[in-house]
C-alpha cells in the first residue's frame, strides 16, 4: 500500500505503483486471521490496475514486469558489489544476528540485482524505505543505499563495543 496509509489496512487503500513478484516460502498465520510471508523476490512489476475483489481474501492486480536499469560500466558496478561484500563481511563477523541471515550462495553471487535485493529485504524494516527500493530500478543506486545502510549498522555495532567513561562518553 502507499505510505501514510497503514492505519486503513483493513479497508481499500491505494496500492503503491510499484511491487516485488516472488515465490511464497513461508507463511504464519496470525491470531487476527492475517499472515506474516515470507517471498522469495523474482522481479520487480509495475502495476496497471487492481482487480475487483473474488472469492480469494486479498488483493489482486493487473501488473506488467519492468527490467532493471545496470550502469554499462561493469567495472564501477563490480566496485560498488566489493565494497558491499567488504562491509558485510565486517558486519557478520561483529554481529551473530546478521551471521545468522546470510548464506553462501548469497556471499558469492555474481548478480549484483541479486546482492542489492536479498540485502535490501533483510536491511531495511521501514515500509517506506523498503518501498523506495522497489521503486529503484537502478541496481547501483540500490547498492548504494545497501552500503551506506550497512556501514551505519556496522558504526552503531562498533559505537556499542567502546568503553564509556565515568560520565557516559564513549
Amino acid at each position: 500500500i502507499e505510505p501514510g496509509h497503514e492505519e486503513d489496512q483493513a479497508g481499500r487503500p491505494p496500492i503503491a505503483k510499484y511491487a516485488g513478484i516472488g515465490h511464497l516460502i513461508m507463511k504464519e498465520e496470525l491470531d487476527d486471521g492475517r499472515f506474516n510471508i515470507v517471498l522469495q523476490g523474482l522481479a520487480r512489476v509495475r502495476i496497471i490496475e487492481e482487480l475487483p475483489m473474488g472469492e480469494i481474501p486479498f488483493r489482486t492486480a493487473k501488473a506488467q514486469l519492468v527490467s532493471d536499469y545496470i550502469i554499462p560500466d561493469r567495472e564501477l558496478l563490480q566496485s560498488k558489489m566489493g565494497a558491499v561484500r567488504s562491509a558485510l563481511t565486517s558486519l557478520v563477523a561483529r554481529d551473530q544476528k546478521i551471521a545468522e541471515m546470510m548464506s553462501e550462495p548469497l556471499m558469492g553471487t555474481r548478480s549484483a540485482t541479486v546482492l542489492a535485493d536479498a540485502l535490501s529485504a533483510m536491511l531495511f524494516t521501514d515500509p517506506v524505505k523498503r518501498q523506495e527500493m522497489l521503486d529503484c530500478f537502478k541496481v547501483d543506486v540500490r547498492l548504494d543505499h545497501v552500503l551506506d545502510r550497512l556501514t551505519e549498522l556496522l558504526a552503531q555495532s562498533m559505537a556499542a563495543d567502546r568503553p564509556t567513561d565515568s560520565m557516559g562518553n564513549n
